[in-house]
Formats: structure tokens, C-alpha cells, sequence
């Protein structure tokens, strides 16, 4: 149970940093 959760929490940290990233990069 906890690692499913550990994966979306990964995945949804990497997909906010992404987007940060981008829209600061522009």
C-alpha cells in the first residue's frame, strides 16, 4: 500500500517541479 503511494507522490512532485521549471525557464 505505501509504495503505490510513494510512486504517485514521486510522480506528482516530478510533474509540479516540471512545470515550474518550464514556466520559469519561459
Amino acid at each position: 500500500m505505501l509504495v503505490p503511494l510513494a510512486k504517485l507522490s514521486c510522480l506528482v512532485y516530478t510533474k509540479t517541479h516540471l512545470s515550474w521549471w518550464f514556466t520559469n525557464w519561459l
